[in-house]
């Protein structure tokens, strides 16, 4: 299997597979390394400003015209998206509920989702929720901001969810005072994230949207009816 280092995958590792076609629409690096690897085989990148950007349809009608299924493909977007249409009317608790979406790598700091280019976030909005304002205004160049657990406030909405990629960061938050004090936090409207739905919300595809509407709209919904 390969592992991507600290500049991305390593072109002779890929050569030496002998691929017949390259899926490469979520690496950040795919600019650097796209003209080496379109030499190997057929290659798809992102399509937007950057990885996790592209919206789960594009990325499928990507693949479909690689393998010549663009018919197949426009029939599972229509599917889905009929089902994305129903978590609408079936949850309507979650029209414009405000809410921040947040990843924890290491103690003392939080990753914020602060772009509305980020595919989980635009997820979260195809379910009819919107990126709090607060966060949104973060500055910064990237999808997310690193920010100090002095700064915590800025997860308050009516929705706070976190992802935790090591467990035992969780109840350093979880025990954080100003994190404690949030108003969402005290309403229930907080939700820890497992790997599977965190995963599924940042890399969207047909198969994870259907996952997401059965496994994170239940938890998010159930949030929403907490929050203000």
């Amino acid at each position: 299997m390969l592992t991507a280092g600290d500049t991305g995958f390593d072109v002779e590792k890929v050569a030496a597979l002998a691929p017949d076609l390259i899926l490469a629409g979520g690496d950040y690096y795919i600019k650097d390394d796209y003209a080496k690897l379109s030499k190997l085989a057929p290659t798809t990148a992102y399509e937007t400003t950057g990885a996790f950007e592209d919206p789960w349809q594009t990325t499928l009608k990507q693949v479909a015209k690689a393998v010549g299924q663009s018919a197949k493909a426009d029939q599972v977007i229509a599917d889905v998206e009929g089902k994305v249409a129903k978590v609408k009317t079936g949850h309507p608790q979650l029209a414009g509920k405000q809410f921040t979406l947040s990843q924890m790598w290491e103690a003392g700091s939080i990753g914020v989702l602060r772009s509305d280019k980020d595919a989980g976030v635009k997820m979260l909005n195809d379910f009819g929720m919107t990126l709090a304002p607060a966060v949104a205004a973060l500055e910064g160049d990237d999808f997310a901001v690193q920010l100090s657990l002095e700064k915590v406030a800025v997860l308050d909405s009516g929705v706070t969810l976190v992802y935790y990629a090591d467990k035992s960061l969780q109840p350093s938050l979880e025990g954080n005072t100003l994190f404690k004090n949030l108003g969402s936090v005290g309403r229930g409207a907080y939700k820890a994230l497992s790997d599977a739905q965190f995963s599924a919300l940042r890399t969207p595809t047909p198969l994870s949207v259907q996952y997401l509407i059965d496994n994170v709209v239940p938890t998010i919904s159930e949030a929403a009816e907490s929050g203000a």
